[in-house]
């Protein structure tokens, strides 16, 4: 009698934990993986902004598929893309990028996930490092087809610089009911990685950062490419700092993932942003604090997003 106790008691208690957990999980916009290709060693974890680290889960990935299709964990319209998700991890492949609606626990609602991926050798054994972001359904990416071809930047599929600039002034001169939220996206050192790694080694990053950006922001906005290192977006209907954080955050933390964790090929890029009619009236202003607050993300050390407040930011 007192061992049944004992087990409901420690039942209760699990389940207490992965509730607490799950929770915890679905406030967070960023989920980290890696796994071990050789010795078939999968974690997935958070990372708090002090660099402490909270596992979710540690064991074979196989063992981690089987439990996700046998729970039901998995939307029923994206087993395909599920499995392709898995291959690209067991395989090792490069890079991917990739969306599934799957839940990690299963007290959890299906929720739609981005997750890029890239591979890396160390001491001869393949490691994979993986970013998953939670999205909603409307950041979907679709084609843009009022987009005529000749306002893309032909390397990276988003608007070009005239194309982005004159579409953020219109559309805000227009007086749009919903906010409008521009953020100035420019990649770190990257004069030192063209120079360590060279050219061809540059343009995969910013068409990888592209890719990121485009399936970040989805249909809510307007991404543009402003120069060689600089991006734009444009993202309606933000309405807080909150909602800011959870598309810039996402972009920022899968930049940093996108060749694994390795110190010695490190992709990072700083973020400022500003937003309509908040912080000003007019895009020229709102524009400028974007670029402000960019200047100040670099100047604090850069691999930061910093959003414009009226209140701290005024006199900078």
């Amino acid at each position: 009698m007192d061992c049944e106790l004992d087990l409901k008691l420690q039942l209760d208690q699990l389940k207490r934990e992965n509730a607490e957990l799950s929770a915890f999980v679905s406030l967070t916009q960023n989920i980290l993986a890696s796994y071990n290709v050789t010795e078939d060693d999968f974690c997935i974890f958070l990372v708090s902004d002090n660099g402490d680290r909270m596992e979710l889960y540690r064991g074979s990935f196989y063992n981690w598929k089987e439990t996700m299709l046998s729970n039901e964990n998995v939307d029923s319209e994206y087993i395909e893309d599920f499995n392709d998700l898995c291959d690209d991890i067991t395989l090792a492949g490069s890079f991917f990028l990739r969306t599934v609606k799957f839940r990690l626990f299963t007290d959890e609602r299906l929720r739609k996930c981005l997750i890029s991926g890239k591979s890396i050798k160390i001491d001869g054994q393949d490691f994979v490092y993986t970013s998953l972001v939670y999205v909603n359904d409307a950041q979907t990416l679709k084609e843009d087809e009022d987009i005529h071809i000749s306002n893309l930047d032909e390397e990276t599929g988003l608007m070009n610089r005239e194309a982005i600039l004159d579409y953020c002034k219109e559309y805000i001169a227009s007086g749009p009911q919903e906010n409008v939220t521009l953020a100035i996206i420019q990649l770190d050192n990257f004069d030192e990685l063209k120079e360590t790694y060279g050219e061809d080694f540059c343009k995969d990053v910013v068409v990888r950062t592209a890719d990121i950006v485009k399936e970040v922001v989805g249909t809510r906005g307007r991404c543009g490419r402003l120069n060689e290192t600089q991006m734009l977006i444009a993202v309606d209907g933000l309405t807080d700092n909150e909602s800011i954080r959870s598309v810039l955050r996402p972009i920022r933390n899968q930049v940093n993932w996108m060749y694994g964790t390795g110190e010695q090929l490190k992709v990072s890029c700083s973020i400022g942003s500003s937003t309509y009619p908040l912080d000003a009236p007019v895009f020229e202003t709102v524009f400028m604090y974007a670029e402000k607050m960019l200047q100040l993300a670099i100047e604090k050390g850069k691999n930061k997003y910093l959003i414009y407040l009226d209140e701290i930011h005024r006199d900078y």
